[in-house]
């Protein structure tokens, strides 16, 4: 059986230079939230590095 924790959409926003990623997370259930806890830390540093490190390689 495949349980689904939470749902999510990732959007991105491209406009005179500037990227603006929004991400969207609905959870499924009480262990989604909890999953989601331990994650949100991680996600907030990881994701502008990534978006850092993608314009780096773009711009190089």
């Amino acid at each position: 059986m495949r349980r689904v924790l939470l749902d999510f959409v990732v959007s991105v926003l491209v406009d005179d230079g500037t990227v603006t990623i929004t991400s969207l997370v609905e959870y499924r259930n009480h262990w989604g939230r909890g999953y989601f806890a331990v994650v949100r830390p991680f996600h907030r540093r990881l994701v502008p590095w990534m978006l850092a490190r993608t314009a780096r390689s773009f711009a190089g």
